[in-house]
């Protein structure tokens, strides 16, 4: 029987947060689908969009949870539990202040570092022991907050080096597909950091 992975983006619904730092997680969702040629408009399933997908002898689900970021946990934990889906075939992509724009980080396990979707997904699976491909959206500049700087639109420059590392998680996801997370690591934290 083929696998059948789970690839949660985290974001937040609406048009007025597509483009923003935020919503990384939506964006390699809609990155995935562009590469996998998915045209087809979603399902709504378990408090979110869904769409289903093949990537060589795997099954995807591709899931955005449309319950606003701090809400992710519940609508992830209900399509693992209609699907049948551990916890080791989870994906979670999100965005990190963390790490620089346009890059990437890998991790399998750890705390929510403050990302409240991210806390929301460990308080309702009950580990923190899932994969997460985390987006860079670069550190907010003094005097903004985090939760305002995560929000505001993206332009210019700032829009490319995201869209950069939105295009890199797509690629990292198949990559944990084929060769597992260690791999992915192997290959995407050597690529060298901007300075930023």
């Amino acid at each position: 029987m083929a696998d059948v992975f789970l690839i949660a983006g985290l974001g937040n619904p609406g048009e007025e947060y597509r483009l923003t730092r935020h919503n990384a997680g939506f964006l390699v969702i809609d990155r995935i689908c562009e590469l996998k040629k998915i045209t087809t408009p979603p399902e709504f399933l378990h408090g979110g969009a869904c769409w289903r997908t093949t990537h060589k002898d795997a099954h995807l689900i591709l899931f955005k949870p449309l319950s606003y970021m701090n809400e992710s946990g519940g609508p992830i934990r209900r399509v693992m539990d209609a699907e049948r889906i551990g916890v080791s075939d989870l994906i979670v992509v999100h965005d990190d202040m963390d790490i620089p724009a346009g890059r990437i980080r890998i991790k399998t396990a750890g705390g929510h570092g403050g990302h409240k979707g991210v806390a929301s997904v460990i308080a309702h699976i009950h580990t923190h022991r899932f994969v997460r491909v985390r987006v860079g959206v670069g550190r907010r500049p003094p005097g903004i907050s985090g939760s305002v700087y995560v929000l505001e639109p993206l332009r210019g420059e700032m829009l490319e080096k995201i869209m950069s590392g939105v295009n890199m998680a797509a690629e990292a996801v198949f990559e944990i597909i084929d060769n597992g997370p260690q791999t992915a690591m192997n290959r995407f934290h050597q690529i060298k950091e901007d300075e930023s």
